[in-house]
């Protein structure tokens, strides 16, 4: 490797200088902590109601049919 020399002087440094940022980069203050804008005892988190998926329930009365799928190609000619 002829330039591993110059990827050692220029790449590692490089990273060391760059900060690395625990997932907020702009340091705002998250929903409900100190120094939101966001008032969570004002707007409190609300759990409206709980939803159950069933995927095999049939369809209700006037829910539009299913597209059915194309037939696929056939085989090409030879």
């Amino acid at each position: 490797m002829r330039f591993g020399w110059l990827f050692a002087v220029m790449v590692v440094p490089y990273g060391m200088l760059v900060p690395k940022t625990p997932g907020n980069p702009n340091g705002d203050a998250y929903a409900g902590q100190p120094g939101s804008v966001y008032d969570a005892a004002a707007n409190p988190p609300q759990t409206i109601g709980v939803v159950h998926y069933d995927p095999y329930a049939p369809l209700p009365v006037g829910a539009p049919t299913p597209i059915p799928a194309p037939p696929p190609n056939p085989p090409p000619a030879r």
